[in-house]
């Protein structure tokens, strides 16, 4: 059994660190752009922390089950355990993450408008879309 790439075993632990950066801190920008990091920070880390049990039970799982890859063990229900419920913190983040943002907002009187623009150019009608906002 080999572990590592194609670009050896340091292309595996960057894969890594991108998976935990990407799946643990993603889904929790908005809280972090409402200045809610303390949230931001312990949803990251139960995710991060959620991901890699799951990496780690899954890895063991296929491990023990050698003989036949098609049963699943205890380590194998874990590990889709764990990766449900960080898929679901995540979900909840980024649901989660537009009311936070609109409730900063708020906080700090930052209002945003959406105003649809009609025009021509060439004797052609047009359509845009400008954003005004109060600061």
């Amino acid at each position: 059994m080999t572990v590592g790439t194609t670009t050896g075993p340091w292309g595996l632990l960057f894969g890594g660190v991108l998976v935990l950066a990407g799946g643990g801190v993603g889904p929790s920008a908005g809280h972090i752009y409402a200045g809610d990091t303390t949230r931001a920070i312990v949803m990251s880390s139960i995710r991060g922390a959620l991901i890699s049990t799951g990496v780690a039970t899954g890895v063991f799982g296929v491990m023990r089950s050698t003989e036949h890859l098609s049963k699943i063990n205890a380590l194998t229900v874990t590990s889709l355990v764990c990766f449900g419920a960080a898929g679901a913190l995540a979900i909840w983040d980024v649901v989660d993450a537009p009311f936070a943002a609109k409730r900063a907002n708020r906080r700090r009187s930052l209002a945003l408008y959406p105003l649809p623009l009609l025009g021509s150019h060439e004797g052609a009608a047009t359509a845009g879309l400008a954003v005004a906002g109060t600061f």
